[in-house]
């Protein structure tokens, strides 16, 4: 059976979901930035 969504289980639930994806390693992201981010060799 479905549980409610309290506000209490959705940010429980959000904790355990950032400390999920905090471990692993997301190589796809390594060197992606939001195109704002300006680099600039002097």
């Amino acid at each position: 059976m479905k549980r409610n969504l309290t506000i209490d289980l959705l940010i429980q639930e959000a904790k355990l979901f950032c400390e999920l994806m905090s471990n692993e390693n997301h190589k796809s992201l390594i060197g992606v930035t939001d195109g704002k981010s300006r680099w600039y060799i002097r």
